[in-house]
């Protein structure tokens, strides 16, 4: 077990080992941002939409999120992931006629 402070390395937690399990896998599942789910961190398996666009940038809050899943019989594409935006004094007023939908696929 590393001693002190410090960051490791991805072959570190991989490392079932020392640690019992695979802490990457652990790490991913929790913190990549895939799955479905209300509110949080968008992911994208290409790229933010919002980014370049001036009329998006304001579209800061995601509502929800819908990923491929398969034995679910979701799917977007080849395993992509939907994302639904709003700005937040649209959402504070409960207005929902101005949502930004995007979907993308690897």
């Amino acid at each position: 077990m590393r001693k002190g402070l410090g960051f490791l390395t991805k072959d570190e937690l991989q490392d079932e080992e020392l640690y019992g399990e695979d802490l990457w896998e652990v790490y991913f599942e929790h913190f990549s941002g895939e799955g479905h789910k209300v509110g949080g961190y968008p992911y994208f398996t290409q790229s933010d939409p919002r980014e370049g666009e001036k009329r998006y940038k304001d579209h800061e809050i995601l509502l929800l999120q819908i990923d491929t899943e398969d034995d679910k019989s979701i799917r977007w594409g080849e395993a992509g992931v939907a994302n639904f935006f709003i700005k937040k004094e649209d959402l504070e007023k409960r207005n929902f006629t101005n949502v930004l939908y995007n979907w993308d696929c690897h």
